[in-house]
């Protein structure tokens, strides 16, 4: 997708959030995200319906992952992801950049248990040294996937 066409997504994209926000879940999640994230206060259906009206496209959903001041653009783009086609390096670094549970947990069940060769890129960052809480989290919640996938 080109450049041009993936902003125009990305400008829908944050007005939607816009129409979709709740001020009742927006206070809620204020107190367990860091100051100066954005928070719209979408709830898990809400994101499962934006979902269906755009594209899974890498591109799409690595631009929406760099918004990390914007709670939902981190989340959606996970349900934009194609984990099919997701390499090696860049799931591990998505790993490594985790910022919030919910980004862990939607990480590790909605993508990362269905990429090609799941377990070798769980071995392969496991081992890593100074990976953050958050970090680890994703890859317990990852290693619970596999485990309840292929018996590991």
């Amino acid at each position: 997708m080109e450049e041009k066409e993936l902003n125009k997504i990305v400008n829908e994209i944050k007005k939607d959030f816009f129409l979709y926000r709740n001020g009742i879940i927006t206070d809620h999640l204020k107190k367990i995200y860091p100051a100066g994230t954005l928070i719209y206060g979408l709830n898990v259906p809400q994101l499962k319906e934006l979902s269906k009206k755009y594209p899974k496209d890498l591109d799409l959903s690595l631009i929406l992952w760099k918004e990390k001041k914007i709670r939902e653009a981190r989340l959606l783009s996970i349900f934009l992801m194609p984990s099919e086609n997701l390499q090696a390096e860049i799931a591990k670094d998505l790993i490594r950049d985790i910022e919030s549970v919910e980004q862990a947990e939607f990480l590790a069940f909605k993508v990362l248990r269905n990429i090609p060769k799941a377990h070798d890129i769980f071995t392969e960052i496991k081992g890593e040294k100074n990976l953050s809480p958050l970090s680890s989290y994703c890859l317990e919640m990852f290693q619970k996937n596999l485990i309840d996938e292929v018996g590991l």
